[in-house]
């Protein structure tokens, strides 16, 4: 079984008369596709902006198109998501790199998460569109969690206990992806999606950004993800979603089950989130991209 996060060698196709370059997921891609007449399919539709989602971008932010599996002939549907920069970047660049890295090590970071046990959809490969001199454009292709709703959805409907439990799921598994090294760039409530059913499994998508290193995340960088998660939790309940205090307290017990270590971490997370409050928003022009 191969076990690097791409295939032995890119594949090099002609769609809609672009230069693509398609890196499959290796021994994650599925054996019922079949690699010449999927992807020709996914990106003429994802190229003419055809299949878009009126949730296009809401998730992340690329625009999203989405197939089913009956359209495509497959037992399961797809989401191909479209690279797109933030902030003041975007308004020079748009939707155009001049690498594929970014591409490339999103693929790797997510099926790293596969690896070590952590729910997320199943990576399919990313495909790097030739713009000639200028660069590339990219898109992200993986199955599409039909039935899921974003943890905003969940949390306006969902009880008490079900929101308790989700939010200590979600602080366990943010400690494993920390400890592995892992820095989940775009960590915020409308790219953590909860499953149907009485179990409500909690899938984490979109790892645009995000990185690994060989060594666990140091306390900096923990407390810097955290308030990233944090922030958008507020941003959520300042526009009237639910968001409490226990639901606070069940993630970071969960996230930190040293009693000592927790009161500590409860502390400077408060510290530190008064100033992101103050510096948030020009911070967000300037270090998105």
């Amino acid at each position: 079984m191969n076990s690097s996060p791409f295939s032995s060698a890119p594949l090099r196709l002609q769609i809609n008369g672009k230069s693509c370059l398609i890196h499959e997921a290796g021994s994650r891609f599925p054996e019922e596709l079949d690699s010449a007449s999927f992807w020709p399919r996914i990106m003429t539709a994802a190229l003419s902006g055809r299949n878009r989602s009126s949730r296009a971008g809401a998730a992340g932010r690329g625009a999203v198109c989405f197939f089913s599996g009956p359209e495509l002939g497959l037992s399961f549907a797809v989401a191909v998501r479209q690279y797109r920069h933030g902030g003041l970047l975007r308004r020079l660049a748009g939707e155009r790199f001049f690498s594929r890295r970014r591409f490339l090590r999103e693929l790797e970071v997510h099926q790293r998460v596969l690896q070590l046990g952590i729910p997320v959809p199943q990576p399919l490969g990313v495909v790097a569109v030739s713009s000639g001199r200028r660069g590339w454009w990219g898109y992200f292709a993986s199955r599409w969690l039909a039935e899921s709703v974003s943890l905003a959805g969940f949390l306006g409907v969902a009880p008490a206990e079900a929101r308790l439990r989700a939010m200590a799921v979600i602080g366990s598994r943010l400690r494993r992806l920390h400890d592995d090294g892992i820095y989940y760039a775009d960590l915020q409530v409308l790219n953590i999606l909860v499953g149907p059913g009485p179990d409500h499994e909690i899938y984490f998508i979109d790892f645009d950004k995000s990185t690994r290193s060989a060594s666990p995340l140091t306390a900096r960088r923990r407390r810097a993800n955290l308030y990233r998660f944090f922030r958008s939790l507020e941003k959520f309940a300042s526009r009237g979603g639910r968001w409490t205090p226990s639901e606070r307290a069940a993630l970071l017990q969960a996230y930190e089950t040293d009693p000592r270590k927790y009161l500590e971490l409860c502390r400077s997370l408060g510290r530190g989130l008064v100033w992101r409050r103050l510096f948030y928003r020009p911070g967000w022009w300037l270090n998105r991209s």
